[in-house]
């Protein structure tokens, strides 16, 4: 957050375990929108959305049906900069974006869609 107590969001891009660096300073593009954050009770939660496929050379597309990579880390400090040290916070997951179109009256469930209950 910055010194008003905003959310501050960086789309970054790094190749190696160093800091990362702004993608709009190296001729990539800030891609994330509708960017919302909170800190309540300790618990910090942040949402983003980003195109799936998006042309920024320094963003890598997401693929349906396939494991995507996702590297997240975050400071303990207030203090706002890229060149700050998370320390162990820091983590990484595979996300899988199945491509599934459900019809009215369906949801999706793992890979299908299955009909929604009456009520």
């Amino acid at each position: 957050t910055d010194e008003n107590g905003d959310l501050i969001f960086v789309d970054a891009f790094a190749t190696s375990i160093r800091s990362p660096v702004d993608d709009t300073s190296i001729g990539g593009t800030a891609d994330a929108f509708d960017v919302k954050g909170s800190r309540e009770d300790g618990i910090i939660s942040l949402e983003f959305k980003r195109l799936v496929k998006n042309n920024d050379s320094m963003d890598v597309d997401l693929v349906y049906n396939s494991p995507s990579n996702c590297v997240w880390a975050y400071s303990v400090s207030d203090e706002v900069g890229l060149n700050m040290y998370h320390r162990y916070n820091r983590g990484f997951m595979q996300l899988d974006i199945a491509q599934v179109d459900c019809n009215n009256g369906e949801h999706i469930v793992g890979e299908s869609c299955v009909s929604c209950e009456p009520g």
